[in-house]
């Protein structure tokens, strides 16, 4: 390992977690602007926003784990490397 990709972990980690909360906000809006009416079934209606809305928040919470995953090794490898050179 190179002294020069000791940060990278972090850094990964850290864009993971940015992305993750921007692709929570996309789904929150498709969400917010979709319609829901009563109507017969089978009927076409914008379901697929709502739908792929709450499958969207799903997945950002996805990334946001493995994000904080990808943090906490990182943070443990750090330790790690402290440890062993103190």
């Amino acid at each position: 390992m190179s002294v020069s990709s000791i940060g990278s972990g972090f850094a990964s980690g850290v864009y993971g977690w940015r992305n993750s909360f921007a692709h929570a906000g996309r789904a929150a809006a498709d969400i917010a602007g979709a319609t829901v009416t009563e109507r017969p079934a089978g009927a076409p209606g914008r379901e697929g926003d709502l739908v792929s809305g709450v499958t969207g928040l799903s997945e950002a919470e996805i990334e946001a784990k493995a994000s904080a995953k990808v943090l906490q090794a990182d943070s443990d490898m750090i330790g790690t490397l402290v440890d062993i050179t103190v």
